[in-house]
């Protein structure tokens, strides 16, 4: 059984009136536009025809002022993962000029017979057909400058998450570069000491590396490649802002939906946006916390961290909402389209002591 809210009745309502208002206002428009040019108003509305022309007038403006409506709240909601999204929109676009189409030559055909042996009305007819073209003409128009900045919108939402992950990759390559010349350079140190028949200062040299190892940076090893690689990356940069990253994975997140790089973007982005914020105050102590578990149905991730409190949570998915300025805004809406696409959950929640994000990826059942 469903139970309609009384809040869902009143928009119908509200926007029923709405619509009929507009319309109303449409048509008497339309009728003062034909008085302005000219046209005798008693005869068109003697002729059925002519009557049904005016009415379509004012139909195709609240058609337009819809998609109008309609694109405002595409910009708000887009959702990139729609694959299909284009073509629907061009089918729908090709049977929206066809229709108008036939409905024109439709209504100019019945004027012209109805109207066969009259010799002195057709400048009015002209001028009506001139008027109507014209509106189709502009709907037309609207709609293709709709589509075109929907898919511009599209496009800049992909340039922004490749962007983004190119920084990413790129920051894993620079961490693993200067790995890989630290090791370099102590290997040498150790080569000369053997070389040079050193082998107590090599053997204390060696020792003196594992002890900054252990107490400094400490590798994750949780059993899953590429969350160790997300981990280890992030430490280090977390480090460089004295934020402590900390983790407790108890589940390597099998049997779902999402692709290791799908889920790789979820986790950095969020883990980037902590380090984010932590990283313009000046605290004594700075953390991150990953927590992974798992239960009967879903896989749990929790990303905590100590910055300041959201002062918009409801927005924070919004597109285009962020705190660092134009142009961004992109990641954590993108990556809440994403989860939502596999059917996962992502909330937040956030006071002046910590913020937590908390994800849900349901278990796939094995056959």
């Amino acid at each position: 059984m469903q139970i309609f809210s009384r809040v869902k009745f009143i928009r119908c309502v509200v926007a029923t009136i709405i619509t009929a208002s507009t319309l109303f206002c449409l048509e008497i428009i339309s009728v003062t536009f034909i008085n302005i040019i000219g046209v005798n108003l008693d005869y068109v509305l003697n002729n059925q025809i002519l009557k049904i022309l005016i009415y379509y007038i004012p139909i195709s403006i609240m058609f337009m002022l819809v998609n109008m409506f309609k694109y405002q709240k595409f910009i708000k909601e887009i959702d990139r993962t729609s694959k299909a999204y284009k073509s629907k929109k061009i089918e729908g676009l090709i049977f929206y000029i066809s229709t108008c189409i036939i409905t024109v030559v439709g209504i100019v055909v019945f004027i012209v017979y109805e109207n066969k042996n009259l010799k002195y009305e057709i400048s009015q007819f002209l001028m009506l057909f001139l008027m109507s073209g014209f509106v189709l003409i502009l709907s037309g128009m609207l709609l293709v400058l709709i589509n075109y900045n929907k898919r511009k919108a599209l496009n800049e939402i992909q340039q922004n998450l490749m962007q983004n992950n190119l920084k990413q990759m790129e920051d894993t390559v620079e961490a693993l570069r200067m790995q890989r010349h630290d090791y370099m350079n102590h290997l040498q140190v150790i080569l000369m000491q053997v070389s040079s028949g050193k082998n107590e200062d090599a053997r204390k040299y060696i020792l003196g590396l594992s002890e900054d190892a252990s107490s400094g940076l400490s590798c994750f090893c949780t059993g899953s490649s590429y969350m160790d690689a997300i981990l280890n990356t992030k430490k280090r940069r977390a480090l460089r802002y004295d934020i402590q990253l900390t983790a407790c994975i108890d589940s390597i997140l099998e049997n779902i939906e999402l692709s290791d790089s799908e889920l790789s973007s979820v986790i950095l982005n969020i883990i980037d946006n902590a380090i984010d914020e932590l990283k313009k105050y000046d605290k004594e102590y700075k953390y991150i916390h990953v927590d992974i578990y798992s239960d009967i149905d879903y896989h749990n991730i929790s990303i905590k961290n100590n910055g300041s409190k959201i002062k918009d949570v409801k927005k924070i998915f919004e597109l285009g909402y962020s705190s660092k300025g134009k142009n961004r805004g992109f990641g954590l809406y993108s990556i809440k389209k994403l989860l939502e696409s596999h059917k996962c959950n992502i909330e937040v929640y956030s006071d002046d002591m910590e913020t937590e994000f908390s994800i849900q990826i349901p278990i796939m059942q094995r056959a």
